[in-house]
């Protein structure tokens, strides 16, 4: 038994969709993004500029799981091309603080025997408030995330001083040193 479900999305005013080749482009304001779909996904545009979202073919459970997932990464690309994401990491540590090189590379001093530089993909922008503080932007929050992830790798907080790369809202859990 087959049965439809759809989402339907409505489009911003200030934003442009198109469909090429089971591929969804957004372009807004702030840049294009691109979502490639499932080949069981379909997506049509109907009279009151809105997108739907369904799915007819019911051959895997996720399949429905799928429909609210694409919904859910396309309300991601209209908030990202219209207004944007931002991550904030703080470094927290004696010595620690970050520079931003040209070529888009952040260096990192952050209590390793060497400087750990990063090489920033296109599409994401960074800035060094101050030396502890960086903040990253992007419109795709995929990126975005990712990168901020990559950042927080190099050195993670670690749980006993609480030194280490963090979120600015991360809330690091201290353990008690050991007693005698």
């Amino acid at each position: 038994m087959t049965t439809n479900y759809s989402r339907t999305i409505p489009i911003p005013d200030s934003i442009f969709v198109s469909l090429v080749d089971h591929c969804l482009i957004v372009k807004g304001k702030l840049g294009k993004l691109h979502c490639q779909l499932n080949k069981y996904i379909c997506v049509r545009f109907d009279n009151s500029n809105n997108i739907i979202v369904y799915t007819t073919k019911f051959k895997h459970v996720n399949h429905k799981a799928l429909v609210g997932t694409i919904s859910s990464l396309i309300n991601g690309m209209f908030i990202g091309v219209r207004l944007g994401f931002f991550k904030k990491l703080q470094l927290v540590g004696i010595g620690y603080r970050a520079a931003i090189k040209k070529g888009n590379v952040i260096s990192l001093i952050v209590g390793l025997s060497h400087p750990v530089n990063y090489i920033i993909p296109v599409g994401v922008n960074a800035q060094c408030v101050n030396q502890t503080e960086i903040i990253l932007n992007s419109a795709n929050k995929q990126l975005i995330g990712q990168v901020a992830a990559d950042l927080r790798a190099i050195k993670p907080p670690e749980p006993f001083k609480g030194k280490g790369i963090r979120f600015s809202n991360e809330i690091v859990r201290h353990k008690d040193a050991k007693k005698r």
